[in-house]
């Protein structure tokens, strides 16, 4: 059984979603506080986080930060601010999805699952990797190491787009195209979870100024190019 871990203060919206998915097969812990979440993480199993975003003490991006120092666990916020502006700084630390209050609780169950399913056909079979002259991937540590030994392990959103431009290498593939394969969801012009996801994937392969273009290259009218020789 999944056990998801719900954290937010405010305890009528947490216990609502709690029993709505306990319905629904799911195990579920509340916590009211992000840093009583955080001292109990690591002797838990979660297999997902709902995360509010505005708490007292330590909001949910500051818990989100410290959980992506560790682990890969998928986060999605809950927050009342419907800001874009808000929603691009979730994704940038690490979401992998925000849903906006109010909302009903079907809308949460119908993500956790989309959630879930991505991060589990996210464990490629095998061991391969994929070497460059300034770093090389470990697919199944889904893992990126620097000449200089540091090791980054990707967040579960980021290694998905990571794959699906791989299994494109040297084509364009377009920017709706890549929204409905990854999101499983109607395309939405001004929704920028995948420009996020591209600018942190590029940040990460992007790392020596002598590589003059980056190995994630946008083409106007085409969409995305990833351009990656396997320089072993």
């Amino acid at each position: 059984m999944e056990k998801i871990a719900i954290i937010d203060d405010d305890r009528d919206i947490a216990d609502g979603i709690s029993a709505y998915l306990e319905r629904n097969c799911y195990q579920t812990v509340v916590y009211n506080s992000g840093h009583t979440f955080l001292d109990e993480f690591q002797t838990q199993n979660f297999s997902l986080i709902l995360l509010d975003v505005m708490m007292p003490e330590i909001d949910g991006l500051e818990v989100c930060k410290a959980l992506r120092k560790t682990s890969d666990v998928p986060v999605i916020f809950l927050s009342a601010a419907g800001e874009a502006f808000d929603r691009i700084l979730g994704l940038e630390v690490g979401a992998d999805d925000y849903i906006t209050k109010p909302f009903e609780t079907r809308e949460v169950l119908v993500r956790i699952k989309a959630v879930l399913r991505r991060h589990q056909n996210n464990h490629p079979q095998g061991s391969g990797t994929i070497k460059t002259k300034f770093w090389q991937i470990s697919l199944s540590k889904r893992m990126i190491t620097y000449n200089d030994e540091t090791e980054v392990k990707f967040t579960p959103a980021v290694f998905e787009l990571f794959e699906y431009l791989y299994h494109h290498n040297g084509k364009a593939v377009s920017r709706q195209k890549t929204f409905e394969d990854l999101l499983k969801r109607p395309f939405e012009e001004f929704d920028r979870t995948i420009d996020i996801r591209i600018s942190r994937l590029r940040k990460m392969l992007d790392i020596d100024p002598s590589h003059k273009n980056s190995y994630i290259q946008t083409i106007k009218g085409s969409g995305y190019l990833m351009n990656l020789e396997d320089e072993r």
